[in-house]
């Protein structure tokens, strides 16, 4: 419906052994370590500031993403760690015009449950209600956004296992 799935992302309550564990167990790597990260968004048309630790890395072009919320904000992620449900999140999709697809999913039936203006980009998650329990994600995707993706793709077709988890301090971004 809103073409291929590029990500999928999971929730953690300890971002740092759940790369480490996604690496030995699956070899998906190396993962890039998004620390401080903090995104304003509108939830439930409630603005928010989410702050977030977010690790990524590819298996071949599928972005996974780990995600653990360090403040108590609301967000799409929230009630999932309230109710201790980690694991699979959503699934998000690419789009380069956020605007024309959220109308796509809205006349589809789906709900809007956010909107983030990160300073790396434009996001929205949206449910369908007959399968409240997982998310869907845009995410709106500039040239330069694409390229960058385009190289950490390459990158991890060429890991050899050496440096893992890469950190990335995004305070004051």
């Amino acid at each position: 419906m809103f073409g291929p799935i590029r990500q999928v992302a999971y929730l953690t309550n300890d971002i740092e052994a759940s790369m480490h564990a996604w690496v030995k167990q699956s070899g998906v790597g190396p993962f890039t370590w998004y620390r401080n990260f903090s995104m304003p968004a509108v939830h439930k048309g409630q603005e928010t500031t989410v702050s977030l630790e977010v690790g990524i890395a590819y298996r071949g072009n599928m972005q996974i993403e780990l995600i653990q919320q360090t403040n108590d904000a609301p967000s799409p992620y929230r009630s999932f760690f309230e109710k201790g449900q980690m694991g699979l999140h959503h699934l998000a999709y690419v789009t380069d015009d956020i605007e024309r697809d959220m109308q796509r999913a809205k006349q589809a039936g789906f709900d809007i449950i956010t909107t983030i203006s990160a300073p790396v980009g434009r996001y929205a998650y949206f449910q369908d209600p007959a399968m409240p329990e997982n998310y869907f994600e845009f995410l709106e995707v500039t040239p330069d956004l694409n390229k960058y993706w385009e190289h950490c793709i390459e990158e991890a077709g060429r890991w050899d296992g050496s440096n893992p988890v890469r950190l990335m301090d995004m305070s004051g971004v």
